[in-house]
């Protein structure tokens, strides 16, 4: 007798989203239970992971009878209006007594809701003709998105849920609560944040690794990269000034490779969003940078204790400077059209890494604007935890000119 044990559905291709017959997600490690983990209890646990297109549906059976014998998995797919729309046998495998193994089948990624039922066959002539009576069928049911569609609304996601941690965080912003991937003290306000993100990401589902100011790099199986600055402007924020954010991008393994951005102020409550070739935004308006006017313009520099000399030539140049102390909403003031430039050019210890700049930088160019090294080479840098960079944001190409 072969009896189907546990199901896992693991959406393999473009981040896709599983769910639960009463909405909820809930999360195991495959591998764990490939290795011969306890059989999963019933059909609500799903995973997700990501290579290549494909969708992969996994099932794990038991050989509860007195001979070995050779089983494999049919699984029917309708949608939602149940119409059968897919069915795909897993591979076959020959089980010893008393003993477990897991199959799968594949079949290419579509959008929608699902129900998939998985009927256990087993040649039981061993003449390779498979049979079942679906007396031991299971059941589940599952959403789909391919992550092209899906990582703006998982931006959003991760942006409200900082957003709701950090405006209800009760404790002190500046209490140290560890070291984060630097080396550097960890401050509440952006350990709050950063957890909001990870238990959203896990929620979600999201085909996504992560590096983080905090963390470091999270390995998750993912495809591409959450590149995350939890609060950018942390200083800003225990010293109780509204002017800081979160910035949030999915890139791969450079700068360039960024192709959604967003960066939400939470001081302020806008939320800034760019994807590559479609544009920027501020709060679902379109955003389009300044023209360069030397009589009017505003530029943002840093002008701190690491500040190379350079700098404050520059600062001249302007006709009023201001700085935010955040770089995620200087770059995007600049995007805006609120500031002409943002200029910081300063000692190695100081200099921006990717988690402060990736979103900002792509909301700058889909607005239209430039941003480039001192050098005036156009911006890049992997996306890892050691590199720095100084860098020179401006809204029109003209204002690169002015800089002495």
């Amino acid at each position: 007798m072969l009896l189907v044990v546990g199901l896992l559905a693991v959406s393999v291709g473009m981040g896709m989203h599983a769910r639960a017959d009463d909405g909820s997600l809930v999360t195991v490690d495959p591998q764990a239970d490939l290795a011969g983990r306890s059989a999963w209890p019933d059909h609500h646990h799903f995973s997700i992971s990501s290579i290549g297109a494909t969708q992969t549906l996994f099932g794990k059976i038991a050989n509860v009878g007195t001979d070995p014998v050779n089983a494999k998995v049919r699984f029917t797919i309708e949608n939602e209006t149940g119409v059968v729309v897919d069915e795909v046998d897993s591979n076959a495998v020959v089980i010893p007594v008393g003993e477990n193994a897991v199959v799968m089948a594949t079949r290419a990624v579509d959008e929608g809701k699902f129900t998939v039922t998985a009927v256990c066959l087993f040649d039981s002539n061993n003449d390779g003709t498979f049979a079942g009576t679906g007396a031991n069928a299971k059941t589940f049911s599952f959403s789909a998105r391919s992550l092209a569609t899906d990582v703006k609304d998982i931006l959003f996601a991760l942006a409200d849920a900082v957003a709701t941690a950090v405006a209800s965080f009760g404790g002190d912003p500046a209490a140290v609560t560890g070291t984060g991937a630097f080396g550097t003290p960890t401050q509440a306000i952006d350990r709050v944040a950063e957890e909001a993100v990870l238990r959203q990401l896990e929620y979600d589902g999201a085909d996504l690794n992560v590096l983080s100011e905090e963390a470091g790099f999270v390995d998750r199986g993912g495809s591409r990269t959450l590149i995350l600055d939890p609060v950018d402007g942390t200083y800003n924020a225990v010293r109780g000034l509204p002017l800081y954010a979160t910035s949030l991008a999915v890139g791969g393994g450079t700068l360039g490779s960024v192709t959604h951005g967003l960066v939400k102020d939470l001081g302020r409550g806008d939320t800034y969003y760019a994807e590559k070739g479609k544009g920027a935004y501020r709060n679902g308006v379109p955003l389009h940078t300044r023209p360069f006017r030397p009589k009017e313009s505003l530029f943002s520099v840093y002008l701190g204790q690491n500040a190379e000399p350079e700098s404050y030539d520059v600062a001249r140049a302007a006709r009023r400077v201001r700085n935010l102390g955040a770089a995620a909403l200087d770059l995007c003031a600049v995007g805006s059209g609120g500031f002409d430039l943002y200029y910081l050019n300063s000692k190695a210890a100081t200099r921006l890494r990717i988690m402060d700049i990736a979103a900002g930088v792509l909301v700058v160019r889909e607005a239209g604007g430039v941003v480039v090294d001192p050098k005036g080479k156009e911006l890049d840098m992997p996306a890892d935890l050691k590199a720095r960079t100084n860098l020179v944001a401006a809204g029109d190409r003209k204002a690169l000119e002015a800089l002495p």
